[in-house]
This record gives C-alpha cells, structure tokens and sequence, in this order.
C-alpha cells in the first residue's frame, strides 16, 4: 500500500508503509531528503552519485535501513564514517560502480553486515584486512572485478564467510586456505 504522498519524495515509490523505498534510475546526484526514518529497505541503483559522503544516511535520519542497493551509481569513492548510524545494516549492494579499493573504512559502522557486493568494481587489490570490521559477514561478491593480488591478510576477521565469489578476476594466486574462515562453503 502506498503511503501519503507528502510523505514519500515525488520521484520514488514507497511501499509496504516506507518500509521499502525506490528512487532507482532517476539521475539523483545525492540521496534525496523525505525518505521516511522508518525505511528498511531503500533502493536508489542506477543514479549519479559519485561519492558516498560521510555521515550522509544519519543526516537523513536513515538509522533503520536494513539493506540498501546502490548498483550502477558512478560511485567511484565512499568517505570513511558514509554508512555511519546504520548499525543495523545486513546488505549492501555496490554491483557495477567504480571504486578503485575497497572502502573498509565505511564498513566499520556496519558490524551487522551479512552480505556484501562488491561485483563489477575495477578492483586491482585487496589490501591486508580489507574486510576486517565484518566480523558477521556471511556473503563476499568480488566476482568480474579486475583483482590481480590477494593480501594473505585481505579476508582477517571475516570469522562468519560462508560464500565468497572471486571468479571473473585475474588472479595468478590466492591466499592460503588457512587464511580463510573455517566457515567457509564456497569459494
């Protein structure tokens, strides 16, 4: 069921009472403002936003989001601290965007993280404890990024990983096994 229309911002769909919000394709260069604080779900792929400012979902009071997809952005830089306020966060989808390294300094306020995508980044490195705030994560998506080496320590903390998807990459190796969670499925 929709909401009223003064609360919902003119260019999304909000559904399920602002549970779930959608501003997907709409050439936004910054989240927009109106966004109910309850949302759960918020979806804005397919927008322009370049960089993911710090603090910028806890300034629209967006401390509830459960998942948030920010597929095909243009994100090419996420500030330390851009996911701060969203301790209860357990997906991020960063599918097709164009971070060059992984933003592990946004992902130390997200400790409930369970599945992230990183899928299609131009990602060259994964550098020593890359993921190392994750303790919780369940769901690693590297796949048909540009990764040529692997820091022994890249995947340090991640106590939890059962899938980790490195394929479509140009790997000459990988990291010992030992480095891996004992968790792990699927690799």
């Amino acid at each position: 069921s929709k909401t009223k229309s003064n609360e919902c911002p003119p260019f999304c769909k909000c559904l399920d009472v602002k549970q779930t919000v959608e501003c997907a394709g709409k050439d936004l260069s910054i989240i927009p403002e109106g966004i109910g604080s309850a949302t759960q779900i918020l979806d804005v792929s397919g927008n322009n936003f370049r960089v993911l400012q710090k603090e910028n979902f806890l300034k629209l009071k967006l401390i509830n989001l459960l998942k948030l997809y920010l597929r095909r952005c243009r994100i090419s830089f996420v500030q330390d601290d851009a996911f701060k306020g969203l301790s209860d966060l357990v997906e991020i989808d960063l599918t097709e965007n164009i971070l060059k390294t992984v933003p592990t300094g946004a992902f130390l306020n997200c400790p409930s993280l369970i599945k992230l995508s990183l899928r299609k980044n131009p990602l060259k490195r994964l550098k020593r404890l890359a993921f190392n705030h994750l303790s919780f994560l369940n769901t690693l998506d590297l796949s048909g990024c540009e990764i040529i080496t692997v820091h022994e320590a890249a995947f340090n903390g991640l106590y939890n990983l059962e899938w980790l998807n490195l394929s479509e990459n140009k790997l000459r190796s990988l990291p010992d096994i030992k480095h891996f969670s004992s968790m792990l499925k699927s690799l």
